[in-house]
């Protein structure tokens, strides 16, 4: 099996690390970028773990995001939007190109259960406001969410 980006060498990605967007539309690049921004500053998170979403870098056809923790020192998340130019239609993909993980312990001792994704919370947030965002600037765009945004499954809009 193929590492994803995301994963460490010594354990398996984690279960939501391929949680994209796909999307194709009619609006242009500007417009694309300003409403990720706009869902990025709507995505934060107050509970349980006060993170944010801040534009990191923009380039032509690309915008990368991280999901920061209380006070925005600590990187949680890092993902992509990438854009390109099909038909005379943008395409849109976004990414998680790394993340961290955290897991209980109880009296020092790591029990068995899953590991939990930090930052996913505010990522899928993200992705609601942004497809929310784009279907309501474009009633034509198609777009597809690879990966569940409330635990159950995948969405289609």
């Amino acid at each position: 099996m193929p590492w994803q980006k995301g994963s460490s060498k010594l354990g398996q990605p984690h279960k939501h690390a391929g949680l994209s967007l796909q999307a194709t539309t009619k609006l242009d690049d500007i417009d694309i970028a300003q409403m990720a921004k706009a869902a990025a500053e709507a995505a934060s998170v107050k509970v349980p773990q006060w993170s944010s979403v801040r534009l990191e870098r923009t380039d032509p056809g690309l915008l990368v995001f991280s999901v920061r923790g209380p006070g925005g020192l600590v990187e949680q998340m890092v993902f992509q939007l990438t854009a390109s130019n099909v038909d005379g239609l943008t395409g849109l993909k976004s990414s998680i190109l790394r993340y961290k993980t955290s897991q209980t312990t109880v009296f020092g001792f790591i029990p068995v259960a899953p590991k939990r994704m930090l930052g996913l919370q505010a990522h899928r947030k993200w992705i609601t406001n942004f497809a929310s965002a784009l279907k309501a600037a474009d009633s034509t765009a198609q777009i597809d969410i690879n990966g569940p945004l409330d635990g159950t499954g995948a969405l289609w809009i």
